[in-house]
């Protein structure tokens, strides 16, 4: 009995676990949204995704509801990948998406704080 309530726990901390780092890759983006926002839209930068770029002729607005609602539906399709299979590789891939999200963000913060030093 006590070995069926200590997996539970675990695999509700596995569940909780997944859930923060979808949520934190949700922020990461949003972050990287704002500043790509800030370096296009107010600094005159060129957005070098060719995806990602017309969008801008739309404003900003348009291309946050875009970038949010495709990262969104991908946390959505992973974390349901990862309900129904459980494999250990999609909890990595996520860590990895908050690695490179993160680096992202604190290279934007670099460069804006290097802007406004200069």
């Amino acid at each position: 009995m006590q070995k069926v309530s200590a997996v539970r726990r675990i695999d509700a901390l596995k569940h909780l676990n997944m859930l923060i780092s979808l949520f934190v890759v949700i922020l990461l983006n949003l972050v990287d949204s704002f500043f790509t926002i800030i370096f296009v839209d107010v600094l005159g930068f060129q957005e070098m995704n060719p995806i990602v770029a017309p969008i801008f002729n739309w404003g900003p607005l348009a291309f946050i509801t875009w970038k949010m609602a495709m990262v969104i539906g991908c946390c959505i399709v992973i974390y349901t990948s990862w309900v129904f299979s459980r494999k250990k590789w999609v909890q990595q891939f996520v860590n990895v998406l908050m690695a490179i999200y993160g680096i992202l963000a604190l290279t934007h913060i670099t460069a804006m704080v290097r802007l406004i030093i200069a």
